[in-house]
């Protein structure tokens, strides 16, 4: 357990790696921040559901190494639309209509969001027809966290 608890300290450094990344990207620590809180508070909602809706009990360390996963895929979301964003002021018809750079960043975001969640989600849903119950359950948990991390980022 000792070990387990050492080792908790790799994710810690993935978040701040990824933290600083995000900051330098996006040239703000205040989104670099909100986005990642954004992609963290995955973690408890997918537990509710994990555990309420679709009624797994088994939890164990391994469920929070998905946020070394969750992390990359989450702040690859943010970078995209981020991207996007910053690519749309170059098109004349929008760049002085908020509401139309919006959408047009959110609709473009959200198909290329959507592949990289559903592949991976599938990816992950893939250990539900695993004979070792730890590992259908990690891959219950993680399915759904790497959806969440989806929804939220369009969504908030």
């Amino acid at each position: 357990m000792r070990l387990v608890n050492a080792d908790f300290i790799y994710v810690g450094m993935v978040i701040v790696a990824c933290l600083i990344y995000m900051t330098f990207h996006m040239k703000s620590f205040f989104l670099a921040s909100l986005s990642l809180f954004n992609i963290v508070m995955s973690l408890p909602v997918a537990l509710v559901i994990y555990r309420f809706v679709f009624g797994v009990t088994y939890f164990s360390s391994i469920h929070i190494t998905i946020l070394i996963v969750v992390v990359g895929i989450g702040a690859d979301d943010v970078l995209v639309f981020h991207d996007l964003w910053e690519g749309s002021f170059a098109i004349q018809e929008i760049e002085n209509d908020l509401t139309k750079r919006l959408t047009y960043t959110l609709r473009r975001a959200s198909k290329q969001m959507f592949i990289t969640s559903l592949t991976s989600t599938v990816a992950f849903a893939s250990c539900i027809g695993s004979k070792i119950m730890p590992i259908q359950a990690f891959g219950v948990f993680a399915a759904i966290v790497v959806s969440l991390v989806y929804v939220f980022t369009i969504c908030f």
